[in-house]
C-alpha cells in the first residue's frame, strides 16, 4: 500500500529486523475499525507554527506537523473552552464546555457520570492508553477514567514515589521523548487491535528550556539574562522589558515547539517503520489546550484573560483512509467539537450529552456553519477575591464579559456570590484580530444581542450540568502535597484556583 504519510522510508531488511523484534508483523487490514491518536501539545499558540506562517530564521518550528497538515486538514480558527489546562482538557475529552463539566478550579467535583472519550472507545472494543507529562493531567483529577493504561511523566522518567515534586518538576524536566517512546511501545505491543491513544506533550509550557540545538534555532544571537526560567516569578519579566529580552523568550518558546514537533515526528516514523500502512487507517488529531501571552494584553503566560492569544488553538486532522489532503477550513470551531468528531469518524454513537458537534460535515462536504463558542475563566485570589470571565465567539464578533463577585476567604470555593461589578467588551476579529479596538459603545445593538445569547447559553448549560452532576461523586479530597508543589513550580497557585 502506498504510504500517504510523510514518514522516512527504511530498507526492507531493517523492516524485517524491527518486525521480528516486535514479536509479530502488524499488517494493515483495511476492514478493521479506525485507530485514533489524539495529541494535545500543552500551551501551543497556532501563530507560532510553520503551517500558519511562522518561520523565524526562515525555518518552520513545526516541520512534521506542517507535512501532516498537507496530507489532511487544518482548522485556522479553533478556540479552547478556557485559557488553562485543567478545564480545557475536560472539554477536550468530554465534548462539553466548562460550564457543563464544571471543573473550573482545582477543587471542583469530578463529573463522574459524564462520559469521557476513553470510556466510550474502551466499551466499543478499543485498547485505550494515555501518556501525559503535565501535572493537571494526573489521575487525581480524574483523567484516567476509561484508560487501560494511563501513565505520567514521573513514572516514565523512573522517579519513585518517595521523590518530592521539587526534585521532579515537569516544567524543568524534558519529557517529550519519553511520551513518544511510551506511545511507540504501546502501538508496537497493541497495534494489531483497534486502539485509542491519547498523548499529552508538556515541554512547550513554561519554563522554556528546549534542549540543544532547539535553544538556538529560532532567534538571534543573544547574551543577556533571559534563560527561560522564572517566567512567572522573576519581576524582570514585565511589559516594559527590553525588546531583545522578550524576543529571546519567544525564541525559547519556539524552540520548545520545535523540540516537541521533532519527537512527534520521531514517533510516527517509528510506527510506520514497524507497521507500514497502519497509520493510513488511523485518525491523527493534533491540538492544544490553550495559547500563551507575551504581554500582548499586559500579562505573560496564560490563565489571565480570554483574549485570542490565550484561547486560540491549533487543530490538525489527518487520516489517509478518510480525509483528503491539503484542506484549510476557516470556519470557527471549538475544542469541544473534537470528541464528537473522533466518534463520528470511528463510526461510534455520539452521546446526547455532548454539546460539541462533529466537524465531519465541514471536512467532507465543506459545510461552513459557524457555531457559537462559549469560553470561560474563573479566577480565585486570596488577595482580590473572585472574578469570572466569559467570552462568546459568534461569527466574526467576540464578546468578553468580566464579573467581580462577592466572595469569602472562609469559603473560597463557594463561587455563587452576587455580582458586584461588571464590564464587557466587543471585538470584530475580522478586522481586529489582536483585540485592540473595543466596539461595545459603537455597536451597542450587536453587543446587546450577544449578551442576551451568552446569558441564554449559560442558563441552558447550567440546566444540563444539573442533570448529571447530582449523580457525580463528591469533590475530591485535599490535593496531595507533591501535586501542590509541582503546580507551584509551574506558576500556578498549587490548589488555589
Amino acid at each position: 500500500m502506498k504510504n500517504s504519510f510523510p514518514f522516512a522510508k527504511i530498507a526492507l531488511g531493517a523492516l524485517i529486523v524491527l518486525a521480528a523484534a516486535a514479536g509479530a508483523y502488524l499488517a494493515f487490514k483495511p476492514d478493521r475499525p479506525l485507530n485514533v491518536i489524539l495529541i494535545s501539545i500543552d500551551t501551543l499558540r497556532p501563530d507560532r507554527m510553520g503551517l500558519f506562517g511562522h518561520r523565524p530564521n526562515n525555518r518552520s518550528t513545526t516541520p512534521f506537523v506542517d507535512k501532516l497538515a498537507e496530507g489532511g486538514v487544518s482548522f485556522t480558527n479553533a478556540v479552547s473552552s478556557t485559557s488553562w489546562t485543567l478545564p480545557a482538557h475536560y472539554a477536550l475529552l468530554t465534548g462539553v464546555p466548562d460550564r457543563i463539566h464544571g471543573v473550573i478550579h482545582d477543587h471542583a467535583p469530578r463529573p463522574t457520570t459524564l462520559p469521557m472519550l476513553a470510556e466510550i472507545f474502551g466499551e466499543s472494543g478499543y485498547r485505550t492508553a494515555g501518556f501525559f507529562s503535565g501535572t493537571y493531567l494526573n489521575s487525581f483529577f480524574g483523567f484516567n477514567r476509561g484508560f487501560d493504561i494511563y501513565v505520567g511523566a514521573r513514572t516514565m522518567m523512573g522517579a519513585n514515589t518517595a521523590q518530592t515534586a521539587k526534585d521532579f518538576r515537569a516544567a524543568e524536566v524534558v519529557t517529550s521523548q519519553k511520551v513518544s517512546e511510551s506511545a511507540m511501545n504501546f502501538v508496537r505491543e497493541n497495534g494489531s487491535e483497534p486502539f485509542f491513544l491519547f498523548l499529552h506533550y508538556f515541554d512547550v509550557h513554561n519554563e522554556y528550556l528546549p534542549p540543544s540545538p532547539y535553544d538556538s534555532l529560532y532567534g538571534r544571537p543573544y547574551s543577556g539574562w533571559v534563560d527561560g526560567k522564572g517566567v512567572t516569578s522573576d519581576s524582570r519579566f514585565n511589559p516594559r522589558m527590553a525588546r531583545a529580552d522578550l524576543d529571546r523568550l519567544r525564541a525559547l518558546y519556539d524552540g520548545e515547539i520545535g523540540w516537541v514537533d521533532s519527537n512527534i515526528g520521531r514517533l510516527f516514523n517509528q510506527i510506520e517503520s514497524f507497521s507500514p500502512g497502519l497509520l493510513d487507517n488511523t485518525l491523527v488529531v493534533i491540538t492544544s489546550d490553550h495559547g500563551e501571552e507575551f504581554f500582548e494584553h499586559g500579562e505573560i503566560c496564560h490563565q489571565n484573560n480570554l483574549h485570542e492569544v490565550s484561547v486560540r488553538i491549533p487543530l490538525i486532522m489527518s487520516c489517509p483512509a478518510k480525509i483528503g489532503g491539503g484542506k484549510k477550513i476557516d470556519t470557527p470551531v471549538r475544542i469541544y467539537d473534537i470528541a464528537p468528531t473522533l466518534l463520528d469518524y470511528a463510526g461510534l454513537e455520539i452521546p446526547d450529552v455532548m454539546e460539541g458537534e462533529s466537524l465531519r460535515p465541514s471536512i467532507d462536504n465543506g459545510e461552513t456553519e459557524s457555531r457559537p463558542a462559549l469560553i470561560e475563566l474563573s479566577q480565585i485570589s486570596k488577595e482580590t477575591g473572585y472574578t469570572q470571565h466569559f467570552a462568546l465567539r459568534l461569527g466574526d464578533y467576540k464578546l468578553i464579559v468580566i464579573e467581580e463577585r462577592e466572595w469569602s476567604k472562609d469559603k473560597p470555593y463557594d463561587l455563587s456570590g452576587a455580582v458586584i461589578g461588571k464590564r464587557h467588551a466587543l471585538y470584530d476579529l475580522s478586522v481586529d484580530p489582536g483585540e485592540k479596538n473595543d466596539l461595545a459603545t459603537q455597536k451597542r445593538e450587536i453587543a446587546a444581542r450577544m449578551i442576551t445569547t451568552l446569558e441564554s447559553l449559560l442558563e441552558e448549560s447550567e440546566r444540563k450540568r444539573a442533570a448529571f452532576q447530582s449523580a457525580s461523586a463528591a469533590r475530591e479530597g485535599a490535593i496531595p502535597d507533591d501535586l501542590k508543589e509541582s503546580l507551584r513550580g509551574l506558576g500556578y497557585g498549587g490548589g488555589g484556583h
